[in-house]
C-alpha cells in the first residue's frame, strides 16, 4: 500500500515511540488494505528475554500461545471504530514464516532505494539513514 512495512514487535520491554533497536524476525503477516498487501512483521527484540528461544513464528504458538491470534484479531478490528469494515487477510489467515518476511523486507528495501536513490541533488538516500546524534545506520 506504498507506505513502510508495519512491525509488530511481542516482547516484554516498553520502549518510547521512535526508538530504535536491534530485532529478530520471526514470520509476517499479509494483511489486505484497499484491495493491496499490507504487510505486518512479527519481530522480538534482540535482547528480550524470549530471544533466545524463538527463532520463527510456530516457535511464537509454541511458547506464547495465543499472541499470534490477539495480533491478527488486532490488525482485523483497530479500524472499525473509524466506520471501516473488518480487514481481511491473504495466505488463509496465516502467519509466514522468518525466511518469506525476510523475502519481503529485502523486496520491499530495494523498492525504496530505487523510489529515494535518485534526489535532485544527485545523493543517494539508499545508502543508509543519517540520525541526529547517532552513527549512519546500514540499510543495504
Amino acid at each position: 500500500d506504498n507506505d513502510p512495512l508495519d512491525v509488530c514487535e511481542i516482547g516484554l520491554r516498553q520502549i518510547k515511540t521512535g526508538e530504535i533497536r536491534a530485532v529478530k524476525v520471526l514470520g509476517i503477516l499479509a494483511m489486505i488494505d484497499d484491495d493491496e498487501t499490507d504487510w505486518k512483521i512479527v519481530c522480538i527484540d534482540a535482547q528480550d528475554r524470549w530471544a533466545p528461544e524463538l527463532n520463527d513464528i510456530d516457535d511464537c504458538e509454541r511458547l506464547l500461545p495465543g499472541t499470534l491470534d490477539l495480533i491478527r484479531e488486532w490488525f482485523r478490528t483497530y479500524k472499525i471504530p473509524d466506520g471501516k469494515p473488518p480487514n481481511k487477510f491473504a495466505f488463509e489467515e496465516r502467519f509466514l514464516p522468518a525466511s518469506f518476511a525476510h523475502k519481503i523486507i529485502h523486496e520491499t528495501h530495494e523498492e525504496w532505494k530505487h523510489l529515494v536513490g535518485a534526489q535532485e541533488d544527485g545523493s543517494d538516500l539508499s545508502q543508509g539513514l543519517f540520525l541526529p546524534g547517532k552513527d549512519k545506520l546500514n540499510c543495504s
